[in-house]
C-alpha cells in the first residue's frame, strides 16, 4: 500500500511538472471562450462620509456601494494582424448618468491583450472613444495603467512558460509569478507586480480553470489595497 501511495505522489509531482514545464502556463490557465459567453463581476465604489468627531475629516470606505459589471465575449475580429476575441465590459450608470463601456481584444491562441478602447456614455450622450494598444509579447504580461478603470484589466502572460518571470513594458520591469493556490485542485495565483509612480504595485489574481475569467483579483500600492473585485455566484456559472 505504500509503494502504491508513493508511486501515486510521483505520478502526481511529474503530472504537475508537466503543467508548468511544456508552456505549462499556457495548457492550464488560459481561459477557454467562445462567442457568447457571458459573466459578472462585482466590485465597490469606495463610500465618503463626514467623521462624527470631525465634520472636516472625511471618513472613506473603500469597499461601499458594490456594483455588478458584465462581461460578454461579443465577436471575433482582426486587429493589428490577428485574430481576437472582443470582450464587451458594461458598468452601471453612476449617480452622475456617466457610464463606464469598454471593449477589449485577446489574441484567440495565445489570449494576449493587445487592444482596450473605452466606448464610455457621458450623461450627454457622447462616447469617451479612447484606444489603447499594447505590443503582442506572450511572455509579459499586460498592466493597464494608463486606463483607470475600477475594474481592473491587467491581464497575465498565458503563454510563458515560466513560474517566475520578469520583462519589460513601455520601460517597465514587470514580474509575474504563478503558484497553486492550494484552496482546491485546479486553482492558481497569479501575481504581477511593478514600479509605479514611485510605489510597488501589485496585481494578485486567483483563477480556477473552470472559469472564464479570475476568481478574484487586487490591488496593492506599497501593500495598501487600493481595488477588489470578485466574480459573481462562480459554482453557478456555466459556459
Amino acid at each position: 500500500m505504500r509503494k502504491i501511495a508513493t508511486l501515486f505522489t510521483m505520478s502526481m509531482i511529474c503530472l504537475l511538472k508537466t503543467v508548468f514545464a511544456e508552456s505549462g502556463i499556457s495548457v492550464s490557465l488560459m481561459p477557454k471562450w467562445k462567442v457568447g459567453d457571458r459573466w459578472s463581476v462585482r466590485t465597490w465604489y469606495a463610500k465618503v462620509t463626514k467623521d462624527p468627531n470631525d465634520s472636516n475629516k472625511p471618513l472613506v470606505t473603500r469597499k461601499g456601494v458594490p456594483i455588478e459589471v458584465t462581461f460578454e465575449v461579443s465577436n471575433v475580429a482582426a486587429i493589428e494582424g490577428h485574430e481576437c476575441f472582443e470582450l464587451k465590459v458594461t458598468f452601471p450608470k453612476d449617480q452622475t448618468n456617466f457610464q463606464r463601456r469598454y471593449k477589449l481584444y485577446y489574441t484567440k491562441n495565445e489570449h494576449a491583450l493587445i487592444c482596450l478602447i473605452n466606448t464610455s456614455l457621458r450623461d450627454d450622450g457622447s462616447v469617451v472613444n479612447s484606444q489603447y494598444n499594447y505590443s503582442f509579447n506572450t511572455n509579459v504580461p499586460v498592466l493597464t495603467l494608463d486606463v483607470g478603470s475600477i475594474i481592473p484589466f491587467d491581464t497575465p502572460a498565458f503563454a510563458q512558460p515560466q513560474k517566475i518571470s520578469k520583462g519589460r513594458r513601455k520601460n517597465r520591469e514587470v514580474t509575474q509569478e504563478i503558484s497553486e493556490s492550494g484552496e482546491k485542485q485546479g486553482s492558481f495565483v497569479v501575481v504581477m507586480s511593478t514600479k509605479y509612480n514611485g510605489k510597488t504595485r501589485v496585481v494578485l489574481q486567483e483563477w480556477e480553470l473552470d472559469l472564464p475569467w479570475w476568481k478574484s483579483v487586487n490591488i496593492t500600492m506599497d501593500g495598501e489595497i487600493v481595488s477588489e473585485a470578485e466574480f459573481v455566484n462562480p459554482e453557478q456559472w456555466k459556459r
